[in-house]
């Protein structure tokens, strides 16, 4: 089984899932893995198809990552 592009960050393993709207997420290799396994009609290793994805799109909208990760000048933790 192949588990999809990976890389190495801060020391650890990561792979990239495709959720079925069309967002992507690079987690740790196991939680990507366990996450396919336990919702793989939500996250696969390889995109969903463009149909797949619209469809989806009606019931889980794209997240708007602007509103959902602060910037590196904002939040609890800047200096």
């Amino acid at each position: 089984m192949s588990y999809g592009e990976t890389r190495t960050y801060l020391g650890r393993s990561q792979t990239k899932i495709h959720r079925i709207n069309g967002e992507e997420s690079w987690q740790d290799s196991i939680d990507a893995r366990r996450t396919v396994r336990e919702h793989a009609e939500e996250w696969a290793f390889t995109p969903f198809s463009a149909a797949q994805q619209t469809a989806a799109r009606k019931d889980m909208p794209l997240t708007d990552r602007a509103q959902a990760v602060p910037s590196e000048s904002h939040g609890p933790y800047s200096g």
